[in-house]
């Protein structure tokens, strides 16, 4: 069977068009805030389809009992789907934050951008690396 990714890559996109956009307007106090609260929201979006589809993927390749994130994340790394347990294990605990505790101090930092355009480049990574395995 072959998986649908156009959910991801969609995702992907918007999360593109949200770095984009606040690149476009960081300067603009105004509108700063707004375009970055919009960017948590496509990373966490992004995120969540990305750990969907990678869990899809390797259920498709015969792997079962995917849980914890952690298990998931590990088999992911062994499988040479993402390059690292550890960064993929960091945006675990960034989503936890900028979803449910909200930190604005991190958010408002410069490091909350950093860590989506460095993960905007390995979801990209992850999903041509899934699309590969379906060849």
């Amino acid at each position: 069977m072959t998986l649908d990714y156009t959910t991801l890559e969609n995702a992907i996109t918007r999360l593109e068009e949200g770095l984009k956009t606040y690149e476009k307007y960081k300067e603009d106090e105004e509108l700063k805030e707004t375009v970055r609260d919009s960017l948590v929201k496509r990373f966490e979006f992004t995120f969540e389809h990305a750990l969907k589809m990678l869990a899809r993927t390797l259920k498709e390749q015969g792997f079962d009992d995917l849980e914890p994130r952690k298990k998931l994340l590990r088999l992911a790394r062994d499988e040479e789907l993402i390059k690292s347990f550890e960064k993929w294990n960091g945006y675990t605990k960034k989503r936890n934050i900028t979803s449910h505790e909200y930190d604005e101090d991190f958010v408002a930092s410069g490091d909350f951008v950093e860590l989506v355009r460095e993960f905007y480049d390995e979801v990209q990574i992850l999903l041509k690396n899934m699309k590969e395995i379906e060849l």
